[in-house]
């Protein structure tokens, strides 16, 4: 009978996976727990019709009786309007609740909603402390933010040191963007001795993940056979890697491989693609080289007037060589 069925469901182990109408059962008697893998089921549409307002009545439910996955899923659910009227405050509030009990991504969030003046004043010493509290707790995302603030004496005196030591702990757990802020460290000797080999081998690890940025940044050390020995073909195999996720840099890289014919055959025609794919997202650099061509006639047939308003938008966004022409 029913109540036999229920008292199977409480002994169950916590690892067994609940069909939707078992965890009904137990979330409209109370459980939290269940209560909030309703929300979750709800929220994902997992063994029931996707339906946000659901989800917010679940967690809702979970999170008054002090469940913190569930008030931080509430606070978000406020944070961006989902499942009910976006309100930064009550977002704020759920947040905060589950953040002083210890809760390590409401505490992130907290910082976040600091750092952003999101429900409460803006308060970039707030946000250093709720980060700080998550980074300690091995929180990745608030140990790249810590170590930004740290290395822009924003929130926190500048300290390059502690900068470069929270962005290690960031990269050696995995973080990809991490990874890249090292990288770029080393290449310039930030908090730590300047050094290409390590730098080389932070963009590879990166680069490999598949960090569009990092990449180029990869590629370019080939290039220009910083920390590994000087190869256009990598460089070229890189760049292509990072322009086809749209990244400007790569694009405008391969446009220089192919006007130059380092890495690949010259062809101006191809030089020409990839410049301007690059000028069209708004790089100038890429803006002067496509000017450029147009104005020699190279990979397409010669147009001062292209050739003008592609300088004019280099140089209207700084760029030196194209307000000399």
């Amino acid at each position: 009978d029913v109540y036999k069925r229920q008292a199977l469901l409480l002994s169950t182990s916590l690892f067994a996976s609940f069909s939707f109408s078992d965890e009904m059962i137990l979330a409209e008697q109370g459980k939290v727990e269940n209560q909030y893998n309703l929300g979750r089921m709800y929220q994902e549409g997992n063994g029931v019709a996707q339906n946000d307002n659901e989800a917010f009545k679940w967690f809702r439910k979970a999170a008054q009786k002090g469940h913190l996955d569930a008030q931080n899923e509430l606070g978000k659910m406020y944070l961006f309007g989902i499942g009910v009227s976006k309100d930064y405050k009550k977002a704020v509030k759920c947040f905060r609740a589950a953040a002083e009990q210890g809760y390590l991504k409401s505490q992130h969030n907290m910082g976040t909603m600091y750092n952003l003046g999101r429900g409460v004043q803006q308060n970039y010493e707030l946000a250093f402390k709720w980060w700080e509290k998550a980074a300690e707790q091995g929180f990745a995302m608030s140990q790249v933010n810590i170590a930004s603030m740290y290395g822009e004496g924003i929130g926190v005196l500048k300290d390059e040191k502690q900068a470069f030591q929270w962005m290690e702990k960031a990269a050696i757990s995995g973080n990809i963007k991490a990874k890249h802020n090292l990288a770029v460290m080393y290449r310039n000797g930030i908090g730590v001795k300047q050094s290409f080999v390590d730098s080389f081998r932070w963009y590879k690890s990166a680069a490999e993940q598949g960090d569009p940025l990092s990449q180029y940044f990869y590629g370019r050390a080939y290039y220009d056979g910083e920390g590994v020995d000087q190869n256009f073909e990598k460089a070229v195999e890189w760049y292509r890697k990072a322009a086809e996720q749209g990244d400007v840099y790569g694009q405008a890289g391969l446009g220089l491989a192919y006007e130059f014919g380092e890495g690949v055959v010259q062809d101006f025609t191809e030089a020409i693609r990839w410049y301007k794919r690059a000028a069209e997202q708004g790089y100038n650099r890429a803006q002067y080289s496509l000017g450029h061509l147009y104005h020699i006639g190279k990979g397409v047939e010669q147009n001062y007037d292209e050739a003008y308003r592609w300088h004019l938008k280099a140089a209207n966004q700084g760029y030196s060589e194209s307000q000399y022409m």
